[in-house]
């Protein structure tokens, strides 16, 4: 199966039945809870990437930014699969996890979108708060059972 019709079936599922890959980018837009966008972004045939902007970094943030999600993000324990990234044209905080295809059914893309909602819902809200994290009393997040849950995500 390629990925278009993957995602033409989690249009289906989700009652977006024209969801679809734009042909120019590879790649298309869901919106969760009408302020959480994430992108799916096909790079080649096997592989595609889920996608989003966690927050705005000035030019003049402070390195305790950078620290906090290098820390979160250490063997995952506190991103489940997915990492953190800089995009320095945009100045964005952006969370991304890499998927392959082969093998990725609808129930599997769910899963996997369910959690990176999840985790994106969690880093977008501690970061907005100027939270500090305490990871060491902070329990780690099972990227397998997506335990942190945030009510309205795919399942909420």
């Amino acid at each position: 199966m390629d990925l278009n019709a993957l995602i033409g079936q989690l249009g289906t599922r989700l009652g977006l039945p024209a969801l679809a890959l734009d042909p120019q980018t590879r790649s298309c837009r869901l919106v969760f809870d009408s302020e959480y966008p994430v992108d799916i972004e096909a790079t080649d045939e096997e592989t595609f990437f889920l996608h989003a902007t966690v927050c705005e970094v000035q030019p003049d943030a402070p390195a305790a930014v950078f620290s906090r999600v290098l820390a979160a993000g250490l063997f995952g324990r506190h991103t489940g699969k997915a990492s953190f990234g800089f995009d320095e044209q945009r100045l964005e905080l952006v969370l991304f996890q890499r998927l392959q295809l082969p093998g990725t059914d609808l129930q599997g893309l769910e899963s996997e979108l369910e959690c990176f909602v999840n985790v994106l819902c969690h880093w977008c809200r501690l970061l907005a708060r100027g939270d500090q994290p305490d990871f060491a009393a902070t329990p780690a997040i099972d990227p397998l059972l997506a335990t942190l849950t945030i009510p309205g995500a795919i399942r909420g």
